[in-house]
């Protein structure tokens, strides 16, 4: 099965003056072909943000650095003018 792309974008039924190229219509995140796993990357996203400020104590950091591991009594990461440390 093969789908005619450019029959498609040229639909006149779908699209105003579909023989014109106009960039709004493909916006990245306003139309029917926004990705379809973006639901789930934002409740991932928003499950470790929760995780992070939960379990961890985020402080300013020294200033902008490598992600580096500093391992003792606690197991800290300093990122991004940050560091995350448990609690």
């Amino acid at each position: 099965m093969q789908v005619p792309f450019s029959l498609l974008h040229r639909d006149q039924y779908r699209w105003h003056a579909p023989e014109s190229f106009d960039p709004s219509r493909f916006a990245d995140s306003e139309s029917v072909r926004v990705c379809i796993g973006i639901q789930l990357a934002m409740l991932e996203a928003k499950s470790v943000l929760a995780w992070l400020t939960r379990d961890n104590v985020i402080v300013p950091g020294d200033g902008p650095s490598a992600v580096y591991p500093v391992c003792g009594a606690e197991l800290a990461f300093a990122f991004a003018g940050f560091r995350i440390s448990a609690r």
